[in-house]
């Protein structure tokens, strides 16, 4: 019986139970559908709804329900007194008063994300003119992406309070584009985490945007190739870190610091990296910092196209099997950013619920913002909440292969997963 849900009668509900309304949150006065009831109010509130049934959960519950036969009880109870109908209308009051102010956050919640994700696109879409520039116009190119990561190094480097933010998949075929902007975002925040000079984290930030330059002189049968690459196609690929510092060293714009970066963001400390098998101290610390993530947004989704690691997986993977091979202080500053539970991971909820990690922030990172499944709010109107504004609690994380095939459908975990970040001033 413990992990049955029953359904029972409104009239049975009593303190102590955990319980779920059959209504949509929208049609409630409950910050929640799904909670434990506390106090006299809510019992009250709860029989006064117009619904003929709530759903109970004995493994969740400290009381069990009351019998049903008491709501047809030929015992007359007695009336509320005005007392006591004054304190529920207040506790109503109350209770809407809350809702109210969390629909207003989370409405000003979404048009922060709307910013976001429309400076995120024509971010992407910069990136994606200054690599055709380079070739054709090479100064502009390095001017306009010198100037794009100097902005965002400055408010990166500058926020007290910064949210990472999971961002949609949409680009279709422009893989490179999405993973050159992620490892720009990724390495500047570390850089942040690792207290650089600003001037530093900025010639990291412009050699992480380029650092797969030389992927554009590597043949697309190659790059995207889903099998194994033979000897001869992997010789090839290995090579992009010095066709892409070729490429650079003709522009006499592009800082000559910033050309180790791209050189040997695929080396590794224990000298099994490529094109230079360098080892330790002979690769440039700056590059040391790209290839944590470097390796990290290559793991979540592989450059042929092939399915990719979850973020937790991707993570757990480096801290088991790669500390010998990447700086091991760098990686716990990723893991550190990103958070127990990075944007992208699907969790399961203490309250019952599921849902998809949206993003973390710097300051509270393991109250992440979770989408909620909920097949009775449309998936455009889906809830988002965030953790610390509750006492919900994250229980675990799974592979979305697990999930329910509506519930899939509704969160819709991204293929690939794609960062942005704004700037939070409190909570």
């Amino acid at each position: 019986m413990a992990n049955k849900i029953i359904e029972i009668q409104p009239s049975q509900v009593q303190k102590g139970m955990y319980i779920e309304l059959p209504i949509p949150w929208k049609d409630n006065p409950f910050l929640m559908r799904k909670f434990k009831v506390y106090f006299d109010y809510q019992v009250d509130i709860i029989r006064d709804l117009a619904i003929d049934h709530v759903k109970y959960y004995p493994a969740k519950s400290d009381a069990e329900p009351l019998p049903a036969s008491e709501e047809s009880s030929s015992v007359t109870k007695p009336e509320p007194t005005a007392e006591q109908e004054k304190q529920k209308e207040e506790a109503l009051q109350k209770l809407e008063w809350e809702k109210m102010e969390r629909v207003e956050k989370l409405k000003e919640h979404r048009r922060n994300l709307q910013k976001t994700e429309k400076e995120f696109s024509n971010t992407l879409k910069n990136i994606k003119d200054v690599m055709g520039k380079l070739s054709s116009r090479p100064v502009n190119a390095v001017e306009e992406a010198t100037e794009m990561v100097n902005n965002i190094a400055d408010t990166i480097l500058s926020a007290d309070n910064l949210i990472l933010h999971l961002m949609s998949d949409d680009g279709g075929g422009e893989n490179l584009y999405y993973h050159s902007l992620n490892v720009t975002i990724l390495s500047m925040m570390i850089a942040r985490a690792a207290k650089l000079d600003p001037e530093d984290a900025k010639i990291l930030g412009l050699g992480a945007l380029f650092h797969d330059v030389g992927k554009l002189k590597v043949p697309k049968k190659i790059l995207l190739k889903k099998g194994k690459l033979n000897k001869a196609e992997r010789g090839v690929l290995e090579l992009h870190p010095k066709y892409g510092v070729d490429l650079l060293k003709l522009n006499e714009a592009f800082p000559e610091q910033a050309q180790p970066i791209v050189d040997q963001h695929h080396e590794y400390l224990d000298g099994t990296g490529f094109p230079y098998a360098l080892k330790e101290d002979k690769i440039n610390p700056l590059a040391q910092i790209l290839t944590v993530v470097n390796v990290y947004d290559n793991l979540c989704h592989p450059p042929s196209g092939a399915e990719g690691n979850t973020p937790s997986a991707s993570l757990s993977f480096m801290y088991k099997k790669m500390t010998k091979k990447v700086h091991s202080g760098y990686l716990n500053m990723l893991i550190k950013l990103l958070g127990v539970y990075p944007p992208g991971s699907v969790v399961a909820l203490s309250d019952g619920n599921v849902g998809l990690v949206m993003s973390v922030n710097s300051q509270d990172l393991i109250n992440p913002e979770i989408l909620l499944y909920d097949p009775n709010i449309p998936r455009a109107e889906a809830l988002t909440v965030n953790l610390a504004d509750t006492d919900i609690k994250v229980e675990k994380v799974f592979k979305p292969s697990q999930l329910k095939k509506d519930a899939l459908e509704y969160l819709s975990p991204r293929s690939t997963t794609n960062y942005a970040y704004f700037v939070q001033d409190g909570r």
